[in-house]
């Protein structure tokens, strides 16, 4: 059923003259297939039982499923054709980005090729001659090198020497390009493999994020006598690696800005680079550099504007919740933000793909779920059980996560560590200074050259609280005092708010 959930999900994307003919609309696979499309069938059991009433086993249900994947598979290879015949009626100039062009001159040359089997190659030529001048035009270097390969083949078989070893250099040119570009690309999945769990701030990353941006720079001054043909994707590549390198850091705002509005510009000279993924890739580094600068409302505006691009069926939108939801929690306007980040909580435990991602995912919002926990019992008691009902009425320890990530110690690991304090303050368990004294080494090994200020005064804040007890009057006269900026990427929550709710707490108990 997951293949066909994500057929379904990826053919809402386009507008199918041909849906009707393919799949008519009396049929049962029709049928099934709106069903699907519309979130009303999520498994085969009830797909089975709301076509002919029966088991996944039935081989009814089967065939039909079978059928219906592959007339999907039929339509998805036809879609970009159907999109370009619409988009050159309405006369458009910007016709595809990047991503749809790249599919659309496959599916030509895949013509040219069944053409050129037979040794028929004088239409196969011109075929590829457009497919290549569009290639060049949207900076698709492995199909004009694709291209070229097949234009070497045409001339020699007509029999033309000096074009056959003409498309050879240009073939030979073009791979070593495509080799440093895929080099690029490589250094680029790496780093985001080595980040996905990992939300603290290393030394190591930031180094190798300056490395790989240092051999984009050594890209570029290749081409300094002639821009035109500096390769638009090494300065993307580029943007990311800084990007990364400067929220590894602790960066001046006006760099984290400059990178940002560069990267904004390149896409404005470059529109068909600007594909809905590194829209949003971009927009979540816009997000940071706001919240970087304590500009929440500027970063939820954006906010909003990025969860347009998203779905829970892409696997993109949690990420973006994870933002919307901190941020919420940071603005100085808690009135209503408290229960926003609470309605952002339930959707993403509520919905289907929740129970796929991955463990440090879901454990990540089960931290999430936590902190709210602990602000609705300081704002809004009523709301707990509604709103986090994991916690309600249940031993708070045991609904926390039990599996660090060992390696990331000043990331989801701290975090993990702090809440915890903090639960065990509430539930009034009298061993804080124990657990202090566990913080306060745990400081020392991994947080005291941390370059997050915000982060180290918390830490030590939370350190001699708990020495002293959680007492009021300590609390009362040891203000935390931080940076009204500068909040990293990694920090979590708001750490004024918590302050507040620790010294609300220590009042109640008093």
């Amino acid at each position: 059923m997951d293949l066909l959930l994500e057929l379904a999900f990826i053919l809402s994307k386009y507008p199918l003259k041909s849906l009707d003919q393919v799949l008519p609309k009396d049929s049962k696979m029709r049928r099934l297939f709106d069903a699907v499309s519309k979130g009303i069938i999520q498994t085969d059991e009830e797909a089975a039982s709301f076509l002919y009433e029966t088991s996944p086993s039935d081989k009814r249900y089967l065939m039909l499923k079978r059928n219906l994947i592959n007339k999907l598979f039929e339509l998805l290879l036809s879609s970009d054709l159907e999109v370009e015949k619409k988009i050159r009626k309405s006369k458009r100039k910007d016709i595809f980005n990047q991503e749809e062009t790249k599919f659309l001159a496959n599916q030509y040359l895949i013509i040219a090729d069944k053409l050129l089997i037979q040794n028929v190659y004088h239409n196969a030529e011109k075929i590829i001659e457009r497919v290549r001048q569009k290639a060049k035009e949207y900076h698709l270097i492995e199909t004009e090198w694709e291209c070229v390969r097949k234009l070497r083949t045409i001339y020699a078989l007509k029999g033309f020497a000096n074009e056959t070893e003409k498309y050879t250099l240009e073939a030979q040119e073009l791979r070593e390009e495509m080799i440093f570009l895929d080099n690029l690309k490589s250094y680029w999945e790496v780093m985001q493999a080595k980040t996905k769990f990992f939300i603290g701030q290393y030394s190591e990353w930031e180094a190798e994020a300056y490395a790989a941006e240092k051999l984009t720079e050594k890209y570029y001054k290749k081409y300094e006598e002639d821009e035109k043909n500096t390769h638009p994707l090494a300065k993307l590549y580029g943007f990311r690696f800084r990007n990364t390198r400067l929220l590894q850091s602790q960066p001046k705002l006006e760099d984290l800005q400059k990178n940002t509005n560069d990267w904004q510009e390149h896409f404005q000279t470059y529109p068909h680079l600007n594909t809905p993924t590194r829209n949003l890739e971009l927009l979540t580094a816009q997000i940071y550099t706001h919240r970087y600068a304590g500009e929440f409302l500027q970063a939820l505006q954006l906010i909003k504007k990025a969860t347009k691009l998203t779905t829970y069926q892409a696997f993109n939108k949690f990420k973006i919740q994870e933002l919307y939801f901190d941020t919420l929690l940071k603005i100085n306007e808690p009135k209503h933000g408290y229960k926003q980040a609470a309605l952002i909580l339930l959707e993403v435990l509520e919905t289907p793909q929740f129970e796929r991602l991955d463990k440090w995912d879901k454990s990540s919002w089960r931290l999430r779920e936590a902190y709210l926990f602990l602000i609705l019992e300081d704002k809004d008691p009523k709301l707990v059980r509604k709103f986090t009902p994991n916690f309600y009425r249940k031993n708070l320890l045991l609904q926390l996560p039990d599996e660090p990530i060992t390696k990331d110690k000043t990331g989801y690991n701290i975090i993990r560590i702090w809440i915890k304090l903090v639960f065990l303050f509430y539930t009034g368990i009298e061993d804080f200074v124990s657990e202090a004294n566990n913080l306060r080494n745990y400081y020392q090994r991994h947080l005291k050259d941390s370059k997050d200020e915000r982060l180290r005064q918390f830490i030590l804040y939370l350190i001699k609280t708990a020495q002293n007890d959680f007492n009021p009057i300590f609390l009362i006269e040891n203000k935390l005092v931080l940076p009204k900026e500068n909040y990293t990427f990694t920090e979590f929550g708001c750490y004024e708010r918590m302050e507040e709710l620790i010294l609300n707490f220590c009042v109640k108990v008093v």
